[in-house]
């Protein structure tokens, strides 16, 4: 009977989701840590570029409060 089939296509389907629901968030965790250590890597980036006198960048101000 068609309900009964749908039924079960229904069933086959919520249990593939629950059975891949940890890939799906070990995939999420890792684009979030891509994302981020991208996100770090810019910051780098421009610090460096605003270090090396690039003109289009504002320097950066100096510390203060400590003696080295």
């Amino acid at each position: 009977d068609d309900e009964q089939t749908e039924r079960q296509l229904l069933a086959g389907r919520l249990n593939m989701l629950f059975r891949d629901r940890h890939a799906h968030a070990y995939t999420r965790q890792l684009m979030e840590t891509e994302a981020r250590m991208s996100r770090e890597a810019w910051v780098r980036v421009t610090l460096f570029m605003g270090l090396a006198g690039d003109p289009t960048q504002p320097e950066l101000p100096e510390e203060t409060g400590g003696s080295a």
